[in-house]
């Protein structure tokens, strides 16, 4: 008789089986899942000695594998300003108004979904053009492809990066022209 890893048991299960959408609960045995059905089904797939998890009604989703995909991140942008629809900066400084007068007790002032075409495409956004937006606060904002980040001066005076050259950081530079 095979020994049954684990037993998931009163549980929400999603399937992604168009036939059976949901199920109560899933048999592991080593790396390979033999049971998904009702906890009554369970118990005739699992051994005594497995291990048992009573998920109480939580839910229990397939594994999901992405080599480049930042759920936890993703998440917390979800509270940040919108800005994959903004297509100037009078749009901008609108939106990250808005948000900031909605959210008066965020230390910082976040947006994500940044186009690079802003001001212009010819034109980068500097500090400066952020700083017109919002300069009590640190403001921060995230391109649409999250791999680059624009702030304004007060967030690079909390960061401690307002000197006069440009700054290696771990995963990347803090570009600074002859302006600083």
């Amino acid at each position: 008789m095979t020994i049954q890893s684990l037993l998931i048991q009163n549980a929400k299960v999603y399937t992604v089986d168009e036939a059976n959408p949901t199920a109560e609960a899933v048999v592991v045995s080593g790396n390979k899942i033999v049971f998904v059905g009702s906890n009554e089904g369970a118990k005739q797939h699992a051994s005594e000695d497995c291990r048992v998890v009573d998920a109480n009604g939580r839910s229990l989703l397939p594994g999901f594998i992405d080599s480049h995909f930042h759920l936890a991140w993703g998440a917390k942008k979800l509270l940040e300003a919108k800005l994959g629809e903004v297509e100037s900066m009078a749009e901008l400084k609108s939106t990250l108004q808005a948000w900031a007068k909605g959210n008066p007790d965020r230390p910082w002032v976040l947006g994500t979904e940044l186009s690079y075409a802003l001001p212009s495409p010819d034109t980068p956004l500097t500090r400066h053009h952020l700083d017109e937006i919002e300069s009590e606060r640190p403001l921060a904002l995230t391109a649409f492809d999250m791999h680059s980040m624009f702030v304004n001066s007060k967030a690079l005076e909390v960061m401690g990066l307002t000197h006069g050259t440009d700054q290696i950081m771990e995963n990347g530079i803090v570009p600074v022209d002859d302006n600083g």
